[in-house]
């Protein structure tokens, strides 16, 4: 049996509300959680009124990069969205 890696978001911090128009800033760590190595990956957010990913949800404008981690690694980040319109 082979153990792989595990990637998750361990932290956020985004505000709960936004106005139209502004500048939204998701902070994020990413954890890999597994045993084995994760090749670099992206990391995207949506927009959502509820806890659900449904068809309803806005992907917010741009993504940011996550390195190759290690078993255990961590990669903070931040993402400046401008994709919320009036």
């Amino acid at each position: 049996m082979s153990l792989g890696a595990d990637l998750v978001v361990s932290a956020l911090q985004v505000r709960s509300t936004a106005a139209a128009g502004a500048v939204l800033s998701v902070g994020d760590t990413t954890k890999n959680q597994g045993a084995g190595v994760a090749g670099s990956s992206t990391t995207r957010f949506y927009l959502s009124t509820n806890l659900s990913l449904d068809a309803a949800d806005i992907l917010l404008d741009g993504s940011r990069p996550v390195p190759s981690l290690r078993a255990g690694r961590r990669a903070p980040g931040l993402l400046r969205s401008r994709s919320l319109r009036a």
